[in-house]
């Protein structure tokens, strides 16, 4: 937890920069509202956006640990939603970003015959994702979907490699 003095001149621009440094990827517009309270407004790429309150106590406010790993999730969201998008060089990605820990974000893809989606998990601190894709065929007349997942969350840096496996084994059905 960390504590400002509301009484400080610079209070706005302090908690500002102090969150902004959690965003190690810089992909999140932060802006701090001082009044009654202290309001911080966290934007995504995608203008998702969410506005959380702290009151002010014996002319201090805390930031709790929580709210600062909060916004490292979203940092990470906003990392990882990049990375998919390289990585599938799709035209566009639906991002589901997720403004609670104890929740998954989720990116949806569509390639085209077939659909994915990551989810991104934050499971101590450490990303962790799961893929799903659904591919479907018409066969004869007959409409053919398979579906496939991975058999659990794995870590962030063997999303390139699980994702290349899923492309494999869809170009056999």
């Amino acid at each position: 937890m960390i504590k400002f003095n509301v009484n400080d001149l610079r209070l706005k621009e302090k908690i500002e920069e102090r969150l902004k440094l959690l965003d190690v990827f810089n992909r999140l517009k932060i802006a701090c509202y001082v009044g009654d309270d202290i309001r911080v407004k966290i934007e995504t790429d995608n203008g998702d956006g969410r506005i959380f309150a702290f009151d002010i106590e014996n002319e201090t406010v805390k930031i709790p640990d929580s709210f600062e790993n909060l916004i490292d999730y979203l940092s990470l969201q906003a990392n990882i939603f990049k990375e998919i998008e390289k990585l599938t060089k799709a035209n566009r990605v639906n991002k589901f970003y997720s403004f609670d820990l104890n929740e998954f974000a989720s990116a949806r893809v569509a390639k085209g015959d077939a659909v994915f989606e990551f989810s991104v998990d934050y499971e101590n601190a450490r990303p962790e994702i799961y893929i799903e894709a659904e591919i479907g065929r018409l066969h004869a007349g007959i409409n053919c979907i398979h579906k496939m997942s991975t058999e659990d969350w794995f870590r962030y840096n063997d999303l390139a490699e699980t994702y290349n496996r899923f492309l494999e084994l869809m170009e056999e059905f």
